[in-house]
């Protein structure tokens, strides 16, 4: 994926929306897999970086993972 992305900066400089992620997250929430979902939302968040194209790709995924974490912390 690193290779991936580095294609994607140089052609466009930014990084398109990636929606491999938040399936995956969507997916862990719906099977309440909260370390999961917190996994596939972080990873995707380190894909962006600072080169999202689409900043609401990034606000979702970090909304999704604040979720998870208090479902998560709930559980304590």
């Amino acid at each position: 994926m690193d290779v991936i992305r580095q294609g994607f900066i140089a052609k466009w400089g930014k990084v398109p929306v990636l929606d491999t992620y938040r399936q995956m997250a969507i997916r862990q929430q719906k099977r309440k897999d909260w370390n999961a979902c917190v996994w596939w939302c972080e990873r995707g968040l380190a894909r962006y970086g600072n080169d999202a194209a689409r900043e609401e790709a990034v606000e979702d995924l970090v909304q999704r993972r604040n979720r998870a974490l208090v479902k998560l912390d709930g559980r304590r």
